[in-house]
């Protein structure tokens, strides 16, 4: 579903009842096309896109604003589980399987590169030049202090060649960009934050990592 948040005043959505949400929020279209469950979603208003993934193997693409199909992508017919959309027009796919697979893609369809991975991923995130994935590492039986349990590892988004790969301590939630890709925010597992900042469109040269909240 495509649905409408429509504000008249100044109400809050935290301190509304149900009947009042519902009143504000309503669906605008249903999109079709998946013969099995939709496993990820990436929204721009930017590009009037929607794009969905499915264990069926498929990514669809709609217009935003009427709901009308554009076209399928069918990287190779593993279930797809994540997949980002650049406000470059590109379309980032992992299918996982018994192998982990990225595909990048145009929005027309072009197939640009793939790339298959020898670990799992948890999270990933596409910037204009990069692609950032969430790794975790298989749990220690006794791990110390010192232990590198997860990592994040920072690719070019059209080689897909690791360029910098940033080693943590504790296990990693999801990854998040600000809206101006100053900073990369991490979410761990012992319930902090991580924070890294960077030179815009120059992360992997220039990662610090900030106070832990």
């Amino acid at each position: 579903y495509v649905w409408n948040i429509s504000f008249n005043d100044n109400h809050h959505l935290n301190n509304l009842t149900d009947q009042e949400l519902n009143s504000f929020v309503s669906p605008k279209l249903t999109l079709y096309g998946h013969t099995s469950t939709v496993t990820c979603i990436c929204v721009s208003t930017e590009l009037d896109l929607v794009v969905s993934g499915s264990l069926d193997g498929t990514c669809n693409i709609y217009t935003v604003e009427h709901g009308i199909y554009v076209r399928t992508l069918r990287p190779m017919g593993d279930p797809i589980v994540n997949l980002q959309l650049s406000n470059e027009r590109h379309i980032l796919i992992q299918t996982e399987k018994d192998d982990t697979h990225l595909f990048l893609y145009t929005i027309n369809g072009g197939l640009i590169r793939t790339k298959k991975l020898e670990y799992k991923i948890v999270d990933m995130l596409l910037s204009d030049q990069h692609i950032i994935l969430a790794v975790n590492h298989m749990s220690l039986p006794q791990p110390t202090n010192n232990s590198v349990v997860a990592r994040i590892v920072i690719k070019h988004m059209f080689e897909m060649k690791t360029m910098q790969t940033i080693r943590l301590r504790t296990q990693i939630n999801c990854l998040y960009f600000t809206k101006d890709f100053s900073h990369l925010l991490v979410g761990v597992k012992d319930g902090k934050l991580i924070v890294l900042t960077a030179e815009k469109k120059s992360l992997s040269k220039h990662v610090a990592k900030n106070n832990q909240m």
